[in-house]
C-alpha cells in the first residue's frame, strides 16, 4: 500500500484525550469527503445491522450533526446529535 497505509487503528491516551489514528490508502480530499458528506457517511458509518437512516451534517461553527441508526433485526433506533 502507498505511504505505509495499513488496516491498523492506533489508539493512545494523551492526558484526558483519546487519540485514534489510521492511515488510509486514498487521497486526503477523498477521505475528508467520506467523513463529511452525508451520502458517503450513510454508506459506511455504524456497525453491521445498524445502518444510518437519517444523516444531517452541518460542520460549520455552531452547526450540528444529527443522525439515526436503526437496527435491522429488532426495529430499535438510536438517535444522536453532536454539536
Amino acid at each position: 500500500m502507498a505511504n505505509g497505509a495499513t488496516n491498523q487503528l492506533v489508539s493512545k491516551v494523551e492526558g484526558r484525550e483519546l487519540v485514534l489514528e489510521r492511515i488510509f490508502d486514498a487521497p486526503r480530499p477523498l477521505v475528508f469527503e467520506a467523513f463529511t458528506e452525508a451520502e458517503h457517511l450513510m454508506r459506511w458509518f455504524g456497525t453491521d445491522g445498524w445502518p444510518l437512516t437519517v444523516c444531517n451534517i452541518d460542520f460549520r461553527p455552531g452547526g450540528v450533526w444529527h443522525y439515526c441508526m436503526k437496527c435491522m433485526d429488532e426495529g430499535q433506533e438510536y438517535f444522536g446529535q453532536e454539536s
